[in-house]
This record gives structure tokens, sequence and C-alpha cells, in this order.
């Protein structure tokens, strides 16, 4: 490999622009789009943070053909929400007071923001080299799973985003002078996911002074 530092800068300037490149057709062909589709793909959480909005709770469980009617009632189309927990509703309940497509687009705008942060904080648990960073960034946008998930407007990066924040939240940074060497080994990698942050949690409340 060639430490020819104008290699270097070139092979960054090469990844910067097909990350550039990659987010572009990522905004033309997926985020565009779906802000703009006239309905949500998949609407049952915008229609049941709707009907408890408006005081119809009682209907986003109940039958799958009532929950129809409500969601054409509405002016979408036909999903359903049974197949969630109640406490879906709460993440969902400030879009309820919006239109479809204005709470569409808040949502995606959402979603785009998680997807970055989460990014940003495996990037920086993996902490790579400059060069390999830009080349993750580059491959981002790419990643189907996620593309389709903006497509349909689900909520799966802001649970990809929960995964990264809670065990960063859960555990104490690695290096601290005043931790012992046994207390570092025991710290897991922040992508090992909020169990072992609540975890940690409640061995802080344990372990506090009275």
């Amino acid at each position: 490999i060639s430490k020819d530092p104008n290699a270097g800068l070139l092979l960054r300037l090469l990844l910067l622009l097909i990350a550039i490149l990659a987010w572009s057709d990522f905004g033309v062909r997926v985020f565009l789009p779906a802000v703009q589709a006239p309905h949500w793909p998949n609407p049952a959480y915008w229609v049941a943070a709707r009907l408890a909005v408006e005081g119809n709770a009682n209907l986003i469980y109940a039958d799958r053909d009532v929950f129809f009617q409500q969601a054409s009632r509405l002016g979408t189309v036909p999903d359903i929400f049974e197949a969630n927990m109640p406490t879906t509703i709460l993440v969902f309940l400030p879009l309820g007071v919006f239109s479809e497509t204005t709470a569409r687009t808040i949502w995606d705008v959402l979603l785009l923001f998680c997807y970055v942060l989460a990014c940003a904080l495996l990037f920086r648990a993996l902490a790579p080299t400059g060069t390999i960073e830009i080349g993750l960034w580059a491959l981002a946008p790419v990643f189907h799973p996620w593309r389709e998930n903006i497509s349909r407007g689900q909520a799966y990066p802001l649970l990809l985003l929960l995964l990264f924040i809670g065990p960063q939240l859960g555990f104490p940074r690695a290096g601290n002078p005043a931790e012992s060497h046994s207390q570092r080994k025991r710290q897991p990698k922040p992508a090992a996911g909020p169990p072992f942050g609540a975890s940690s949690s409640s061995q802080r409340l344990r372990d506090a002074p009275p």
C-alpha cells in the first residue's frame, strides 16, 4: 500500500465524491418519493394515533374491518395495527394532530435523523481511520433494508438509534483513570444493546451511596 500522502488524499476525495453521489441517489430515489407520496404505505401508525387524538381509541384494537373503515374515513389506505403493542401509539401520538401527508413528512425527516445519528454512534464506536469512515458513510445510504424502511415509513431506524443510545447511557466511558482494571474489563462495546445499558443502570442504583 502506497504511503504517498497525495495518494491518501486522492482516495479520501474519491470516497467523499462517492458518498455525495450515494446520498444524492438516496434523496432523489427514496426520500423525495416517500415524502411526495399521496398516502403512507403503512398508515396504521398514523390512523391509530389519529383515532386516539379523536377520542376513539376503542376502535384501534377493534375488529380488523372496523379499523379498515376508520382508515378509509380518514382518507388513507387500509392497514393493520393489531400486531403492534398499545405503547406504540405513544410514539406516534404527536403525529395524530397532523394530516396524513404532513405526519408522513415529519416522520420521514425524523427517521433520516435517527439513521444518521445511529451510524455516527456506530462509526465512533468502531473508531476507524478517516478514510475508512468516509467509505462507511458512502455505504450507509445504499443499505437496502433502510431504504425500504424509509419508503414504507417504518419505525426501524428509530429502534436502531435506541439500540446504540441504550448502552452509551448505561455504561461509563472506557479509559477513566478512576476505574479499576476489573471494572473496565466488564464494559461491553456500545453495539451490545440496550439490555446491557439497563443492567448497568440498575447496578449503579444498587452501588449508589444512601
